[in-house]
């Protein structure tokens, strides 16, 4: 099953808890407040020199996929990603567990300007490349932006921020030679006026898919629209893994498409079945009728 949402809702965490300042640098710091921007920045270095940040080529997934990194990224392995998120981003253990985290070296981890992606593994199966013209529709959007509205209710009731779907910062872009979807949400979160972006990268394989997920502010925009992409192109399945070894007379396909990452379920399209679901009480009486009318006429032809 998906969890597209869960991602969103990790990265919104990380973003309130450290880069707005809702909680102290970490857990080891509760006490301690920065008399100034300096003084932060002095702490934010002195926590980040404790963790070992790599470059160049990551390994994602043992034997199914590694990461050519661009050269203004870093990663962090799961378990300093696991260290760093509990111990200071203030993050339950549970909502902790990742393959790692992808940052710009341009700012520090901590900065509000910091573009931070966590990276998961998510095997749902072999995901159809389909509905790739539906995801940048407005109809799509305007789902999208009620299916965020309706479900803040349970946000709320988890101790969770509402969230706001303004909008996309960038629409769906789904890269057939990559087998990439990625898209950047520009967002609101509580009461605050002050737009965010989420940006999420989706990159198929053969059965599962790694998606990275990120929160962030909007001055950091045209950063992140100009490294998505790269980043989508520096996953590399190994070939027993990648989507093309997937091989429809043996395996079966997941039933979820492109929209299923966006949205967390299937997009519920128009046609005969939903429009029939939707109508009943028309649909009921059109047959009905259609079932006299049919009836008469061949009573007509016996006669």
């Amino acid at each position: 099953m998906l969890r597209a949402s869960n991602y969103l809702f990790s990265s919104i965490l990380l973003f309130l808890n450290v880069f707005l300042g809702l909680s102290a640098i970490g857990q080891q710091v509760n006490d301690y407040v920065p008399a100034s921007v300096n003084e932060y920045n002095e702490a934010s270095q002195e926590i980040e020199s404790g963790f070992h940040f790599e470059q160049g080529t990551i390994l994602l997934k043992a034997g199914v996929a590694h990461l050519e990194l661009p050269s203004a990224y870093q990663f962090l392995n799961a378990d300093q990603t696991k260290e760093m998120l509990v111990n200071f981003w203030g993050a339950e253990e549970s909502s902790a567990q990742h393959l790692g985290l992808i940052a710009g070296k341009s700012h520090s981890v901590f900065a509000p300007e910091a573009i931070v992606f966590t990276v998961d593994y998510i095997a749902d199966g072999h995901i159809l490349e389909k509905n790739a013209d539906i995801i940048g529709s407005s109809n799509f959007l305007e789902h999208f932006q009620r299916s965020t509205d309706s479900s803040n209710t349970k946000r709320i009731s988890a101790g969770l921020e509402p969230l706001r779907l303004n909008g996309w910062a960038l629409k769906p872009i789904y890269n057939k030679e990559l087998h990439a979807l990625y898209w950047i949400e520009d967002i609101g979160i509580g009461n605050s006026a002050e737009a965010r972006l989420s940006a999420n990268i989706c990159v198929l394989g053969r059965s599962g898919y790694f998606r990275f997920s990120a929160v962030t502010v909007h001055s950091a925009l045209k950063q992140v629209q100009n490294d998505i992409g790269l980043l989508a192109a520096g996953v590399r399945f190994e070939n027993a893994h990648s989507y093309t070894a997937f091989l429809p007379a043996h395996e079966k396909a997941s039933n979820l498409g492109l929209d299923a990452l966006i949205l967390g379920y299937s997009y519920p399209q128009e046609g005969i079945v939903p429009f029939l679901s939707k109508y009943w009480k028309l649909s009921f009486f059109m047959i009905l009728i259609f079932g006299v009318v049919f009836i008469g006429a061949s009573r007509k032809k016996t006669t």
